[in-house]
């Protein structure tokens, strides 16, 4: 027991002058207001946390309709399917708190005529509007949109495929002298005097 109070010998200088005990003190108020924060962020975490649904609960006062996740996805591959620069990946349903849906669409972007930031208001707005007259869903309370990949390789074929552009992109057109405006006759012009 000697040694025990021997070994605090050390701590009992520490705490003998008024400055040391003061600075101990808000080191662990801090510590501890640290700790306190910490174990409040983590409760609040489980609480609010996302979770996935495996389908939406539309309440009503005469009953609750449960909406499937199969049923969700036609749905919205019905809505999509107006906007060909958008092919959908997967489709996954989260629950946050006890009413808040959110629909995480992942997908992948076609560059067409179409910037991507419009598309996906233009989207956002659609399926709101879609879910709700559809199925009556109003909670939903956001569309989430993960653009997985961008196909360049559409844009360019689109861009191959525009006569404006096939102009532009022969070399023969951009360095054709003035003298050289007529066209080539057909070859095979003994078959067409038939």
């Amino acid at each position: 027991m000697e040694k025990y109070f021997s070994s605090l010998a050390p701590w009992r200088e520490l705490l003998s002058g008024e400055f040391n005990r003061g600075y101990l003190t808000g080191v662990s108020l801090v510590l501890g207001i640290v700790l306190l924060l910490l174990v409040l962020k983590i409760v609040l975490m489980l609480i609010f946390r996302r979770r996935r649904a495996r389908c939406i609960v539309v309440r009503a006062s005469d009953g609750d309709t449960v909406i499937s996740q199969d049923a969700v996805d036609s749905a919205l591959d019905l809505i999509l399917c107006r906007f060909p620069d958008l092919v959908l990946e997967s489709i996954r349903i989260y629950i946050k708190g006890k009413h808040a849906y959110i629909i995480e669409l992942k997908c992948r972007f076609l560059a067409g005529s179409i910037a991507f930031p419009d598309i996906v208001a233009k989207v956002k707005e659609a399926i709101f509007s879609g879910m709700e007259t559809q199925f009556g869903i109003r909670d939903l309370k956001k569309v989430r949109i993960v653009l997985v990949s961008w196909d360049g390789k559409a844009a360019q074929s689109q861009l191959r495929n525009d006569p404006l552009m096939k102009v532009a992109m022969e070399p023969e057109s951009i360095f054709k002298e003035e003298g050289d405006t007529q066209e080539k006759a057909p070859e095979n012009t003994e078959n067409t005097q038939k």
